[in-house]
């Protein structure tokens, strides 16, 4: 690591490209294997000094000394404020899964906070996917709900003895859109990809992955004037993409039925066709 990135300092900017570079280390801090956070130092264990040079600059300070170069590759690292309160949740633990700023924000931000995440996560290459280990299981359904909302199709696994999110590699070309690469699938695969065949569960998924994008851009069309029902069952559609739409309901204040929250995603769409075209 350079001494420039050592010394340089935290500083702040409510940019477009300063947005995106905090969701990249937000994804980092997140889905490194472990994380503690004192005030505005965090303790990153699991990480390599490679991953930690390809993150942007001037936000963070890496603490001199703080690359351990063999054994526990633990790094101190020096956060802003904002990067502080993006982690914690409002009783001042780390966040469960991610914040709000990255789960419900614009598709840049996402991206970035992917292409930090797999630079901290351990990977491993399956016979049919890749295997990326999350600290968590609310992590891993995180993770999975980002990859959708890029159209990019994944698999949690949070039973597992280490919870992983499964990416088919047939993902390839697509994460690599976004910025993010990974060990090289077995030559077999590879040749499957070159070919360009997809499996019915890519492009079912890649569907949702639409379907979820829609419903984003419906909240955001019909803004203040939206039924506060419809509001909710849209929310909660994004905050929990996993679930199905009878587990949806139970979530729903007051409960209501699959047919209901159904119903109310479809209204949500349609009014915000209304207000496009108007």
């Amino acid at each position: 690591m350079s001494e420039a990135a050592v010394g340089r300092r935290p500083t702040s900017g409510p940019t477009a490209a300063g947005a995106v570079a905090r969701a990249e280390w937000i994804g980092f801090l997140l889905f490194a294997p472990e994380l503690a956070l004192r005030r505005t130092r965090a303790e990153v264990t699991g990480v390599s000094a490679g991953a930690l040079s390809r993150l942007p600059k001037g936000f963070t300070q890496i603490l001199p000394g703080g690359v351990v170069p063999e054994g526990s590759r633990t790094v101190h690292v020096e956060l802003d404020g904002a990067l502080v309160r993006m982690l914690q949740s409002p009783d001042r633990h780390i966040v469960r899964g991610l914040p709000p700023a990255i789960v419900l924000g614009d598709p840049m931000r996402v991206r970035g906070a992917l292409r930090g995440a797999f630079l901290a996560a351990p990977v491993r290459v399956g016979s049919r996917e890749w295997k990326v280990t999350c600290p968590s299981a609310e992590r891993s359904l995180a993770m999975a709900g980002l990859l959708r909302r890029v159209g990019i199709v994944s698999r949690p696994a949070t039973t597992e003895k280490s919870p992983t999110v499964k990416v088919p590699f047939a993902e390839h070309s697509a994460l690599i859109e976004i910025g993010v690469k990974l060990p090289s699938p077995p030559g077999s695969v590879r040749v499957k990809l070159a070919t360009g065949q997809e499996t019915l569960d890519v492009i079912n998924a890649r569907r949702r992955a639409e379907q979820e994008e829609r419903t984003r851009r419906a909240l955001i069309l019909v803004g203040d004037t939206c039924p506060p029902a419809l509001r909710q069952a849209g929310e909660l559609r994004l905050l929990h993409p996993e679930l199905s739409l009878e587990a949806l309901g139970e979530l729903m204040d007051p409960p209501a039925t699959r047919h209901a929250v159904c119903g109310q995603l479809r209204r949500l769409h349609q009014m915000a066709s209304r207000h496009q075209a108007s």
